[in-house]
């Protein structure tokens, strides 16, 4: 192969490689059926707390229900990863694990 050829395929792995580790999504909350639930909210937004931009992930049944912010441990310390199984589908309140900065 030419050496344009292989530059070529080094830039579109480079692409998907990024396309796939940049991505950022959560997924639409869904019934027993697989359908998404009527009013729920599965979004990641991005908040001013403390003059500190953040992001934070919502999630909830129903988006007309209070947030629930949930802070836990210090840098980088949040339940992100398994907050989900802690906290049951059928609560009343949108889930938001947060993280502590500058604790």
């Amino acid at each position: 192969m030419n050496n344009r050829v292989i530059l070529l395929m080094i830039l579109l792995l480079i692409v998907v490689l990024l396309f796939f580790l940049l991505r950022t999504y959560t997924p639409a909350i869904k019934d027993a059926q697989g359908k998404i639930i009527p009013n729920s909210i599965a979004s990641i937004e991005q908040v001013e707390i403390n003059n500190t931009k953040q992001w934070i992930v919502l999630r909830g049944e129903n988006k007309d229900n209070p947030v629930l912010l949930w802070v836990d441990g210090g840098p980088g310390g949040t339940v992100n990863t398994w907050g989900n199984g802690l906290i049951k589908r059928k609560y009343t309140w949108s889930d938001t694990p947060g993280d502590q900065l500058s604790a």
